[in-house]
């Protein structure tokens, strides 16, 4: 099973190496029994660890906030594992966002984003992946994830009230794999206006060789590896690489937004997904790595600018 030559990523996942006894052990194992390694690795590699509450919201957001600006906690439920969300902004505001984390994050890391959404009439919701923050289930992957986006799409739009019940968004602010299941999302039928991508892998090749290597797999354990994870969601890894998905999708505006110091998803990842998302626009942040940037005041300030000129170009 090929994939395209790939810089290094690891979807925003810090991978240190395994300890030696379980590299030795898994060496072992992967010479003795590539089947029962594979399995093994597979459950692994879905199974995110979860990012502990801080106990604050990043940026400052309250349930106080500013003018117009307001959260409240909600959820919803897919295939019955509970979504915790957050709705931000007021009732009434006339403009819809999602805000979506990454692999191992949490909805929190995007209020910053909210909050300013909600101070510029929309209403916006963040929420936790499965296996991810305060949602339930222990494990997940990019299709499950596609599909939770187009149900916090439709809750979304329950909470606006939307007259005709579509859930078409203003926008969405993605970050890292979470841009992932929004590019396949919207090639399974999200409708979005406009988009923001922080910090996106362009392919997942990338990701699963830094985890082999992690664990000390054999080349046959980590070809194994990929093949069961393939059967288990239901595509390919190629089907759903997102600078593969990025060229079959319709043209909407989108800022890619990434760092040079970025040391989990290299920079030529943004330059290529810019490159195949028709519409798009790259803007290149200097020592803010991949997480940092998340809450830099001028990354927030572009994106909000570029959102809005997005949308009167739109009008």
């Amino acid at each position: 099973m090929s994939n395209p030559p790939a810089s290094k990523s690891t979807i925003g996942r810090t991978l240190p190496l395994a300890p030696s006894p379980l590299r030795w052990l898994l060496g072992g194992a992967s010479r003795l029994s590539p089947g029962w390694t594979s399995a093994w690795a597979a459950r692994q590699f879905l199974r995110p660890r979860r990012r502990p509450v801080n106990g604050r919201v990043p940026g400052g957001a309250s349930g106080a906030g500013g003018a117009g600006a307001r959260r409240r906690d909600v959820s919803f439920e897919v295939d019955g594992v509970a979504i915790a969300a957050t709705h931000w902004g007021a009732v009434g505001a006339a403009r819809g966002a999602l805000l979506v984390h990454g692999w191992e994050g949490r909805g929190e890391q995007l209020a910053p984003f909210a909050e300013l959404l909600a101070r510029r009439e929309y209403q916006g919701l963040t929420f936790d992946f499965p296996a991810h923050g305060s949602s339930g289930g222990s494990s997940t992957n990019f299709v499950e994830m596609a599909a939770v986006l187009r149900a916090a799409a439709e809750r979304l739009a329950e909470l606006r009230g939307a007259a005709d019940g579509v859930p078409r968004l203003d926008a969405v602010i993605a970050h890292s794999a979470g841009c992932v299941a929004t590019l396949v999302a919207r090639e399974r039928g999200l409708d979005v206006d406009r988009l923001v991508f922080v910090a996106s892998p362009a392919d997942l090749g990338g990701f699963g060789d830094v985890f082999a290597t992690v664990l000390g797999l054999s080349p046959e354990v980590r070809r194994r590896l990929q093949a069961r994870i393939e059967q288990r969601i239901g595509v390919t890894w190629e089907a759903i690489a997102p600078e593969r998905v990025a060229r079959r999708l319709p043209p909407r505006p989108t800022l890619v937004l990434h760092d040079a110091a970025d040391r989990e998803v290299d920079l030529e990842h943004g330059r290529r997904l810019a490159a195949a998302l028709a519409g798009s626009e790259l803007a290149v942040t200097s020592g803010l790595g991949h997480n940092r940037i998340l809450r830099d005041p001028e990354v927030l300030r572009r994106a909000l600018e570029f959102l809005e000129r997005a949308s009167t170009r739109a009008c």
